[in-house]
């Protein structure tokens, strides 16, 4: 994605959101975002460089987000810091109006407590 995302304030979709390893858009970009809706797809997120820009990314304020996607790279590309990608999935907890979650390239056991209020979903992968 183009760095300078966020200053499109107004946008309400935007299906896919690419992270990059040193240029491009960053995860607290959304932030800015606050009328999504629909689907979103993160890509990339292995590559976001602190928890705190992952929080800042303010998932849980996007009430009209009904499908989401997170993915940290390659589905064979699980290895990294597993205490980093605990702390960057746990501030993109999503708000409870979501329906649909995605989780991709990530160790499955880490997950359980970042899903487990979310089992109201009417569909998840994990």
């Amino acid at each position: 994605m183009p760095e300078g995302m966020g200053r499109l304030k107004d946008l309400r979709i935007i299906t896919d959101f690419f992270l990059g390893y040193q240029t491009g858009s960053k995860i607290n970009e959304l932030g800015k975002l606050k009328h999504l809706r629909g689907r979103l797809s993160i890509s990339g997120l292995k590559n976001v460089a602190s928890a705190i820009d992952a929080k800042n990314a303010n998932l849980k304020d996007k009430v009209n987000l009904k499908e989401l996607e997170l993915s940290w790279g390659e589905d064979n590309d699980i290895d990294g810091d597993s205490r980093h990608d605990r702390e960057v999935l746990e501030q993109l907890k999503p708000h409870t109006n979501l329906e649909h979650l995605f989780i991709r390239s990530y160790l499955p056991y880490m997950i359980v407590n970042f899903a487990y209020p979310y089992r109201h979903l009417a569909n998840y992968h994990l």
